[in-house]
C-alpha cells in the first residue's frame, strides 16, 4: 500500500468544490495548494456526509484547480459535489514553509489575548465562505467564533498549544 492510501493518515481541506467544468464531470476546487500530481485517494464532506472517493487526475486552470473523481462522469454528478470540502492525505500535499500551519493544527489550542487573558480552547473548524473561522469554547455552554484572520491572530505557538490574538472590541462576548 503506497503512502497516499494509508488509512490512518491525518487528511487536511484540500479546498471547496465549486461549480462543474465541462461536460465530462470535472468539478472546481478553489484551493491555496496546487495540483497534485498523482491519483490519490481522498475523502468529500458536507454537512450530513462524508464520503471516500478517488481523485483520478488534477490540473491547474487560472485560480482553482480542476479535478476528476472516479465516479463523477458528467456535469449533473458534478453539479452535486458543489460546497463539498475535499479533504486529501497531508503526505501529498506541498510541505509548509517555515512558520506557517494547516488550521487543523489549531484545534485544541488555548486562545489568549494580547492583554494575557484566557478566552478559551479552539474546538473546531467552519467554513464560512471563502473565509476560515475556529470556534472556540470557554465552557460547555460558552462559544464564540474567531475569524482566522492575520489581523486578528498575532501569534501561533504550537509547541505552547497557544494562539495569541487581538480580536476586535465586541467580538468575544457575541
Amino acid at each position: 500500500m503506497s503512502r497516499h492510501q494509508c488509512p490512518e493518515s491525518r487528511s487536511i481541506e484540500y479546498g471547496t468544490v465549486g461549480k462543474p467544468h465541462g461536460r465530462w464531470g470535472e468539478v472546481r476546487v478553489h484551493t491555496d495548494f496546487g495540483a497534485v500530481e498523482e491519483p490519490v485517494n481522498a475523502v468529500l464532506a458536507g454537512e450530513d456526509c462524508t464520503r471516500s472517493c478517488h481523485i483520478e487526475s488534477m490540473r491547474p486552470h487560472g485560480d482553482v484547480v480542476l479535478v476528476c473523481i472516479r465516479g463523477v462522469d458528467d456535469r449533473a454528478a458534478a453539479r452535486e459535489l458543489r460546497g463539498l470540502i475535499l479533504r486529501l492525505p497531508e503526505e501529498v500535499l506541498p510541505d509548509l514553509e517555515e512558520g506557517t500551519f494547516f488550521l487543523e493544527d489549531l484545534v485544541d489550542c488555548r486562545v489568549i489575548s494580547v492583554e494575557g487573558e484566557d478566552l478559551g480552547v479552539v474546538t473546531g473548524l467552519l467554513e464560512a465562505g471563502q473565509n476560515q473561522v475556529l470556534r472556540v469554547s470557554r465552557d460547555e455552554r460558552d462559544d464564540w467564533l474567531l475569524p482566522a484572520a492575520r489581523a486578528i491572530i498575532v501569534e501561533v505557538c504550537l509547541d505552547r498549544g497557544e494562539i495569541r490574538v487581538d480580536p476586535p472590541e465586541g467580538l468575544v462576548d457575541l
